[in-house]
């Protein structure tokens, strides 16, 4: 039932982004707006591929309509990091999300929750690629940061920490992976909310 309900409302937004598009333009704002919440939804259902297409020339209109450095262009620039990152296009991941943190450091700043959420995507990407040192490096400081800017653990710093202990696994680590599961556990236990996302695949890495 709960499927049903989702596919209606994917099929519901895909017929808005249609009759968005063809009254209003391809670069008015609402359109690119439906257009990420579109990419967002093929994300979600396991439609990579369909949704770095449309990521990919999304990105491109969102720059030239609003600039390289406005808030919508990065937040794009995240799905397209991730996207890439799902696709094992780890050096293109990489890449982009060093470019993109630049850009957030001009625009938010250092601190910023935005900045930080970008920094823990480099770190998930350098982990993708084997950059192993500098991705400890990186992950650490985006969940140091992100806690210390809102005070308190959220998701992104759960799964920061998921892959931190997935880094230490891949470089035999064990009984230092093992620790952080355990308290990630913990913590989903305390924060039910953000946990229930995670709590499968720490579970599954733990063993």
């Amino acid at each position: 039932r709960a499927g049903d309900v989702a596919q209606d409302g994917f099929e519901l937004l895909a017929d808005v982004l249609v009759r968005t598009e063809r009254s209003l333009g391809p670069d008015n704002g609402l359109t690119l707006a439906t257009t990420q919440n579109y990419v967002h939804c093929l994300e979600t259902t396991g439609e990579t591929w369909a949704a770095s297409t449309l990521a990919d020339g999304l990105l491109e209109r969102i720059a030239r309509v609003f600039g390289p450095d406005h808030p919508s262009t990065l937040v794009c620039c995240d799905s397209l990091i991730l996207l890439h990152d799902t696709r094992e296009e780890h050096d293109e991941a990489v890449r982009l999300a060093r470019e993109t943190y630049e850009r957030k450091l001009r625009t938010f700043g250092q601190d910023h929750a935005q900045s930080t959420e970008t920094l823990g995507l480099l770190g998930r990407a350098l982990l993708g690629n084997g950059e192993y040192p500098e991705a400890e490096e990186i992950l650490w400081q985006a969940v140091e940061k992100r806690e210390t800017t809102l005070g308190r653990v959220e998701e992104f710093g759960l799964r920061a920490r998921q892959d931190m202990a997935q880094l230490y696994s891949r470089t035999g680590r064990n009984a230092e992976a093992l620790e952080l599961l355990d308290e990630l556990l913990a913590i989903a236990d305390e924060y039910p909310s953000d946990g229930i996302v995670n709590l499968g695949r720490c579970l599954w890495l733990r063993g």
